[in-house]
């Protein structure tokens, strides 16, 4: 579920989706957005697309992900059992 869609000085436009009742994954750095505040989404949802981050302007234009497990920041392949 899209919980909230904002504008950050630092992140620019992130995307904040709650997976479930643990997991919550901010998407930030997005050039657009195709979802709005209490969507329900799916795997392969299109949810918009990669922009730049304001405070990591010296890379590429990326998405930059930010996991939340049981409100501790976490390591996106760790949340994926990958790590």
């Amino acid at each position: 579920t899209v919980k909230s869609i904002t504008d950050d000085v630092n992140l620019g436009k992130v995307i904040i989706i709650d997976y479930d009742d643990s997991i919550t994954v901010k998407y930030c750095g997005m050039a657009s957005v195709n979802v709005k505040e209490n969507d329900k989404v799916a795997t392969a949802d299109v949810i918009g697309t990669s922009g730049e981050v304001p405070s990591e302007c010296a890379d590429k234009p990326h998405i930059h992900i930010e996991v939340i497990v049981d409100n501790e920041y976490c390591s996106p392949l760790n949340a994926l059992g990958l790590e």
